[in-house]
Formats: C-alpha cells, sequence, structure tokens
C-alpha cells in the first residue's frame, strides 16, 4: 500500500503495516510496506519513504525533459533490463532465462489445465517466434505494469522510484516491452484501438536506440514486436485459465492445489482480452 505520507523518525514494523497521512512542508513522500498476500502474517517488511511531487506536476515536468511521456516509460524501461541477473539469486521471483525455457512453463499449464486454446496458443507464439529468428537476449527484471502513476519523480522530472512490483519477474525483456505496447495502444475489455501499428514499431525502435544505441535496428536487435504481443497475450491466457481451473478444483474439494494470489474476475477479463488479441494475430 501506498499514500502520501509524513517521514517518520524511526521505521515501524508494528501495526498493521499501512500508511499514515499527511505532509511535512518540504513535499511529498510516499512510504511502502511489502507483506504477505491476503493479509497474513509474516516475518518481514520493507518501509521506505520518498520525495516525490505530485502526479499532475510530475506529468508536466516529464514532458518538458524527455518529450513524452511514452519515452520516459521506456528510458528507463531499458536501465532495468540492462541489469545483468547472470549471477544474481532472484528468488522468489519467477525466473524464466530463455523464452524457450518460458513457452515449456506455459505448455505444461496449458496440458494441465486441458484447454485446448490455451495449448494451441502457447505452440502458435512459438511458431512465430522461430518463424521470426528472433534473437536471444539475457534475461532481464522486468516490471509488467508500466504506467506513469507507477513513477514517483522528483522536482526536476528525475525519476525516484519505480512502485507496485505485483506482476514483477524474470523473463524475456521483450515480454515487459510488448505488455506496455498493448496497454498503451489498446483499451482493456473492449479493446479499442488508440493508435496504430506505426504506434507500436516507434516503441519498439525507441526501446532499442534506449537499449542498444541510436543506431539501432530495432527489428535486429529485438525482432518484430507482433510475436512478442501474441507471447504476452498467450501469458495472459494460460495463466489465467490455470488459475481458473485451480480455482475451481479447490471449490470442488480437491488438497493439495496452488492457488496463485488473483482477483477471478480480473483473470476472467484478462483471459478474454488476450484472446481476442490472439484470434486478431491469427494465432488462435
Amino acid at each position: 500500500p501506498t499514500a502520501g505520507c509524513q517521514r517518520p523518525p524511526t521505521a515501524s514494523t508494528s501495526g498493521s503495516g499501512g500508511d499514515s497521512g499527511g505532509t511535512d512542508g518540504e513535499g511529498s513522500y510516499v512510504g511502502v510496506c511489502a507483506r504477505a498476500p491476503r493479509g497474513e502474517a509474516c516475518d518481514w517488511a520493507i518501509y521506505d519513504f520518498v520525495p516525490h511531487c505530485g502526479e499532475e506536476e510530475a506529468h508536466r515536468l516529464i514532458l518538458a525533459t524527455a518529450g513524452s511521456h511514452t519515452k520516459f516509460i521506456v528510458q528507463h524501461m531499458a536501465k532495468l533490463h540492462a541489469l545483468d541477473l547472470t549471477h544474481v539469486n532472484t528468488e522468489p521471483l519467477a525466473r524464466f532465462d530463455s523464452w524457450r525455457e518460458h513457452l515449456d512453463y506455459l505448455a505444461a499449464l496449458a496440458v494441465e489445465s486441458e484447454q485446448e486454446d490455451a495449448a494451441r496458443a502457447v505452440q502458435g507464439v512459438r511458431d512465430a517466434l522461430e518463424a521470426a529468428g528472433v534473437p536471444d537476449l539475457p534475461p532481464a527484471l522486468c516490471h509488467f505494469d508500466w504506467h506513469l502513476g507507477n513513477t514517483l519523480c522528483n522536482d526536476e522530472g528525475r525519476l525516484q522510484a519505480v512502485i507496485d512490483w505485483e506482476f514483477a519477474g524474470v523473463g524475456d525483456p521483450r515480454l515487459d516491452l510488448a505488455r506496455h505496447c498493448r496497454l498503451e495502444r489498446w483499451t482493456d475489455i473492449v479493446c479499442r484501438d488508440r493508435g496504430s501499428d506505426r504506434d507500436t514499431a516507434e516503441i519498439w525502435r525507441s526501446y532499442a536506440a534506449a537499449r542498444f544505441g541510436a543506431d539501432a535496428d530495432a527489428v535486429l536487435c529485438l525482432g518484430p514486436p507482433e510475436p512478442w504481443l501474441a507471447f504476452e497475450c498467450a501469458v495472459v491466457l494460460v495463466v489465467g485459465t490455470s488459475a481458473c481451473v485451480r480455482a475451481a478444483q479447490l471449490q470442488s474439494g480437491v488438497q493439495g492445489v496452488f492457488l496463485p494470489r488473483c482477483d477471478l474476475g480480473e483473470w476472467a477479463e484478462d483471459m478474454e482480452t488476450a484472446r481476442w488479441h490472439l484470434r486478431r494475430m491469427g494465432i488462435l
């Protein structure tokens, strides 16, 4: 949970783990506490207090300094993805060191769920990536929920923190980029297109320039965006299908079923959105 709050003299781990409200006259602060899902008791908590300006002021400053909100996000996404995780223990985050390993995991989930469209989506994405001959990239720390509301900036428009790491994991960075492209361009549920393929290609080029240099060829460095947009949608469809199937098993009394923290209503909506995109791209 986050909220504007006054910087305390010392951090406390007592109480509910939430945040207090207020300001100290020197600007806004955000208090961040990480705790176990569903409010279970846990033996750890993280508190940090980050000075930052208000959202409207941050938007204005970002436009003035970066030129566009999208460029700001993409530059910092590329910086995060450039971190070398080769010898870093990233537990307890889910980690896939290659897109092939990730697809193998999704294929196993699809088989477990006994849902034909989930299995077809995984195979269709695999075929698309292999046909495109996409280059391999090292695994990266991915946020998977990039937007300005999850960034905190100072009064110069410089990034101070990225918040809301609920969906974070380690995998191919193009999945993180593809998810941002999809959410920037299409509305949820009804899938109204607010942009064009040209807009998606421009984000792809901006990322390649930020990550590999101004003269980088986005397609050579990353491959085309379409297979990665399909991959991201396949992740949503397969994981969502698995969550729904496991929820039904729990309701029927099956023992030993693990259900990830999720809102099944949101998963159902996201799955339909993903299915629509996979059909649009010819995967389903």
